[in-house]
């Protein structure tokens, strides 16, 4: 444990920790959205080291006292001073991506309007599905917790026309679906 490990309360919440104990703690690069652990030996600081560790899932965590943090969020409080009260989406998709200008806080609506294509759709279009009983192309979104059925369509084209307009109606963010 370093000298400024020991300013953290080891019963302390996860948001009890303050922006102050994190910039003791941690530097930021903006440039890469990395984050570095400052290392004191005998009370003397000795250099930094990059802090989180990619657990397989995409996500960066960043151990503080024997607790796991998703790195994005240290960073988050780090940066702005508050923990994030809700989700933080990393605006480009990539969970390792930790600028603090590729992420925002929202709520799991909004985030749920920015994430990836699914390796399972056959589509290449999210919300737009071939139907095997008629051939026809079926169009669905969801919108504040609600399914529409937008319609069956002969031509892809025009399938992929309506899905990307009720996107836009229902303010899904650009990127939504892209890989």
């Amino acid at each position: 444990m370093t000298t400024n490990d020991k300013v953290i309360n080891m019963k302390t919440k996860k948001t009890d920790i303050t922006q102050e104990q994190l910039m003791n703690l941690f530097d930021y690069d903006e440039a890469s959205g990395r984050l570095f652990r400052r290392r004191f030996s005998n009370g003397l600081f000795t250099g930094l080291e990059l802090a989180g560790t990619d657990c397989g899932d995409g996500y960066r965590y960043v151990d503080i006292l024997g607790r796991s943090y998703l790195e994005h969020r240290v960073i988050w409080a780090r940066s702005t001073g508050f923990w994030p009260a809700e989700q933080l989406d990393h605006i480009n998709k990539n969970r390792s991506d930790n600028r603090i200008i590729n992420l925002r806080e929202v709520n799991n609506s909004t985030n749920q309007k920015n994430t990836k294509l699914r390796k399972t759709n056959k589509s290449g279009i999210m919300g737009v599905h071939a139907r095997t009983d008629n051939g026809r192309w079926s169009v669905r979104i969801s919108h504040s917790g609600k399914r529409y059925a937008l319609g069956s369509f002969s031509d892809f084209f025009e399938a992929c026309c309506v899905r990307k307009a009720a996107e836009a109606r229902f303010g899904y963010h650009s990127g939504h679906g892209a890989s």
